[in-house]
C-alpha cells in the first residue's frame, strides 16, 4: 500500500460518512499500521481533499461538517500538518478557478487573481497587451482580439528550496473563454 492509496481511502471514508447523521468521530492512531510513515495524515489528507464543494453560487448552502479527533501517538508532526493544508488550500484554490463560469473568471479577473497570490511569496509577473506585443507574442494576441477583454500571460515562481537540488518546473495553462 503507498501514500496515494491511503489518501484514496479517506477520500472513500469521506463518503461513508457524510451520510451518517453523527458527525464526530474518533481514530485512534496507535493501532494503524506504520509501515508508511505519517499514514494518518495521508488518510486525513484524502478525506479533506474529498470534501471539496463548490457552493458559491448557491442561495442554500449545505453545511455537513464533520468532526475527526485524532488520538495516539502516530499523529502528523506540526510541519507536516501545516503541508497538508498548503496543498488543500491550493488544491482549493485551483478547484475554484475551474468552477467558476466564463462571465466572472475572464482574462482581466484571471490575471488579477494570480496577482493576489504574491501574498502567499509567489513572484508572479503578468504580461498585459503592451508586453505581449513587445515580445512578439503576436498569435496569443490575434486570439485575444475577438473579446473585448485583455491578453494576458501570468508566469508563477517559488524558489522554496534552500538546499542545492535541482530545480522543479512545472508547466501549464490557465484558459479563460469569455465568449
Amino acid at each position: 500500500i503507498n501514500t496515494s492509496q491511503i489518501e484514496n481511502l479517506g477520500g472513500q471514508f469521506f463518503n461513508y460518512l457524510k451520510d451518517f447523521k453523527q458527525k464526530e468521530f474518533l481514530i485512534n492512531s496507535d493501532v494503524v499500521p506504520t509501515k508508511i510513515k505519517n499514514s494518518v495524515g495521508y488518510f486525513l489528507h484524502g478525506l479533506k481533499l474529498k470534501s471539496y464543494v463548490f457552493d458559491k453560487y448557491k442561495t442554500k448552502k449545505i453545511k455537513k461538517n464533520i468532526l475527526i479527533n485524532v488520538i495516539g501517538k502516530n499523529i502528523p508532526s506540526a510541519k507536516d500538518q501545516i503541508n497538508f493544508k498548503a496543498i488543500e488550500e491550493g488544491t482549493f484554490y485551483a478547484r475554484d478557478l475551474v468552477s467558476e463560469p466564463g462571465n466572472v473568471l475572464h482574462p482581466d479577473e484571471y490575471a488579477k487573481r494570480l496577482g493576489l497570490l504574491k501574498k502567499d511569496g509567489l513572484k508572479i509577473n503578468i504580461y498585459d497587451e503592451k508586453k505581449l506585443k513587445k515580445l512578439g507574442m503576436n498569435a496569443l494576441l490575434g486570439v485575444g482580439q475577438g473579446s473585448i477583454r485583455g491578453s494576458y500571460l501570468v508566469t508563477m515562481e517559488w524558489n522554496g528550496a534552500k538546499n542545492n537540488s535541482k530545480p522543479l518546473a512545472f508547466v501549464g495553462k490557465g484558459v479563460t473563454f469569455d465568449t
